[in-house]
């Protein structure tokens, strides 16, 4: 299904920063309850955070009265916060989380910098199929997979051309996924694989005759 040009923009924002969407509750992908720490980063309007689509969190403020907000936030999270500097936040057994600022102010207030939290993964509750966005140049394709139901992380993906096998693509950067094949005037099909092992294949999701800058909807993972 060809989903109009207009849809593209909020896609691309999605992948930017802490999405405030809820999911539901399904024992394949709930794991239990861990504890860390919370800053945030970037700007009130949440430019500046970036980095590779991951599963979904719930993450609440705690043992902080005088800074904390009660209740809690579902975020799709990000690998932002890299490991590296030994000891740092960010290395093992470390659980740290770099949330933009609109996400932050739902469970702490700025002031505080830093706050600790419990935080638990849930599933990726969406609605329609995954997504896929062709963005790049005639050698140069680059697709934006995104509304990942399930485990919502991709780890995987491979296109299809009708003159070509399966051909596995490199991941760019976020959920952007990169194929050196000539595609232009040919259908194809996107094969995606998610952190759980599960696989869905959307054969001839974009007809030949497609354009960069499209946004197509293909199958769904069921949970």
């Amino acid at each position: 299904m060809n989903i109009p040009t207009f849809a593209v923009v909020p896609l691309l924002l999605s992948l930017f920063f802490f999405n405030l969407s809820f999911c539901g509750t399904y024992a394949g992908y709930v794991t239990g309850l861990q504890y860390g720490r919370a800053t945030f980063y970037g700007e009130d309007d949440a430019s500046g955070t970036m980095g590779k689509l991951k599963e979904k969190t719930t993450i609440q403020c705690i043992n902080n009265p005088q800074w904390c907000i009660s209740g809690f936030i579902t975020i799709t999270a990000t690998n932002i916060c890299p490991p590296g500097s030994e000891g740092g936040w960010c290395d093992p057994p470390q659980q740290h989380f770099d949330m933009s600022v609109p996400a932050f102010k739902q469970i702490a207030q700025l002031v505080a910098g830093v706050v600790p939290i419990s935080f638990q993964r849930v599933p990726c509750v969406r609605t329609g199929g995954i997504r896929f966005t062709i963005n790049g140049n005639p050698w140069w394709n680059l697709v934006l997979i995104t509304n990942v139901a399930c485990a919502g992380d991709v780890q995987s993906a491979s296109i299809m051309g009708p003159n070509t096998g399966w051909q596995t693509m490199t991941q760019s950067w976020g959920q952007n996924w990169q194929s050196n094949y000539y595609l232009i005037g040919q259908s194809f099909s996107i094969q995606v694989t998610t952190s759980d092992g599960r696989t869905v294949t959307s054969y001839n999701v974009a007809p030949s005759n497609w354009a960069f800058g499209q946004t197509f909807e293909g199958g769904q993972f069921s949970c």
